[in-house]
């Protein structure tokens, strides 16, 4: 029996990891020319359905918004095929000076739409829908605290994709588009059988990948903000070691009318990280909660500052994995954590002669 229990401990140990993170061989071309014909200008169908719905493909449609009395609220609309399609909408709402209400809820492939022309996603009676220029979103309340939302988000600033918006690994890919950078947000917020009236400043963005993202990258940054007139939206992505060991940041500033500056490689963008957050973690690297991104010239700056923390979780608890995984996971040190930040971010563009303050979301996934 004691042998049996060593055998069964040292296959947890040493089998967890392989199932978890894959076998990885291709390292990413960042320099590559666009498997799609896609222009400088892009268009509606762009943000629809992007995959095929083959084993392994997920995509998912996001907006967070901050409402004019500090309420945020963050909903994402996920398809996912793993052994089939079970996809879900994952929801929270962070009311002024309280703690973040998370919930998430599951449909089946019968009850998902997904349209190839534009955003218009249909998870039971709950929508994501929209053409780059206005959107809508309805989830009905569920949940122990029935938080749901009955928004829209006009545009204020022009789409943006960095080149194609794909890194490609040889077959595997993972890929991004910004389809609203900022943009003016309106409606009502369900928390606890209230209804809230909500108006504030949102983005929305869609990701979508043939490969799980634990296969390709360690961890990755990703903050955005309004700062007086501009928009600022920064990322790295940590790639493993086994796809490379890039880092790859990028760096976006947009007014309302157009694009001022669109940089993406290590060739073309500094970061920088400062002032390490310690999280309740067994084996992730602590978050930095300032995040600097920079040209070589130096003549644009931008630092996130996460001041406060309004989300920290564990993703085998948010996704609700069934206890048996989890621990074995967990006695593997596999441990996948978020963190989420709120606080101010300063910019400064020198060809302008500005040098300005304003707030904004940074954000930190440790996938390991």
């Amino acid at each position: 029996m004691k042998l049996y229990s060593i055998f069964l401990y040292s296959l947890v140990l040493f089998g967890c990891g392989p199932l978890y993170y894959g076998i990885s061989l291709n390292r990413p071309d960042l320099n590559t020319t666009p498997e799609q014909n896609l222009g400088k200008i892009i268009k509606p169908w762009e943000d629809s359905s992007r995959i095929e719905g083959k084993t392994g493909e997920f995509e998912w449609w996001y907006i967070d918004a901050v409402g004019e009395d500090g309420t945020i609220v963050v909903v994402y609309f996920y398809r996912v095929h793993v052994m089939g399609g079970k996809h879900f909408i994952g929801m929270s709402i962070t009311p002024p000076g309280e703690e973040s209400f998370f919930d998430i809820q599951y449909f089946k492939n019968e009850d998902a739409t997904f349209s190839n022309e534009k955003c218009d996603v249909r998870l039971g009676g709950n929508w994501f829908y929209g053409d780059l220029n206005n959107y809508s979103i309805k989830v009905d309340p569920f949940g122990e605290r029935k938080i749901g939302v009955d928004i829209a988000i006009e545009s204020k600033a022009p789409p943006y994709r960095p080149e194609d918006g794909i890194i490609r690994m040889g077959e595997d890919y993972f890929a991004w588009l910004s389809a609203v950078p900022n943009g003016e947000v309106s409606g009502t917020v369900y928390l606890n059988g209230d209804s809230i009236a909500f108006i504030g400043e949102g983005y929305h963005d869609q990701n979508w990948a043939n490969a799980p993202f634990q296969t390709m990258m360690n961890s990755w940054y990703w903050a955005r903000a309004k700062v007086g007139p501009y928009t600022v939206i920064g990322a790295q992505l940590n790639l493993r070691k086994d796809r490379g060991g890039y880092t790859i940041p990028i760096l976006m500033v947009t007014t309302e009318d157009s694009i001022i500056v669109d940089k993406y490689g290590p060739d073309n963008v500094l970061s920088k990280f400062s002032n390490p957050k310690v999280l309740d973690s067994k084996f992730n690297e602590s978050p930095s909660k300032n995040f600097t991104l920079s040209s070589y010239d130096n003549t644009i700056s931008v630092t996130f500052k996460g001041e406060k923390v309004i989300d920290k979780t564990n993703l085998f608890d948010r996704l609700k994995a069934p206890l048996p995984m989890k621990f074995l996971f967990d006695i593997s040190g596999i441990d996948p954590t978020y963190t989420r930040f709120y606080g101010t971010t300063d910019l400064r563009v020198t060809q302008f002669g500005d040098t300005l303050t304003g707030n904004g979301i940074l954000e930190f996934m440790d996938l390991r």
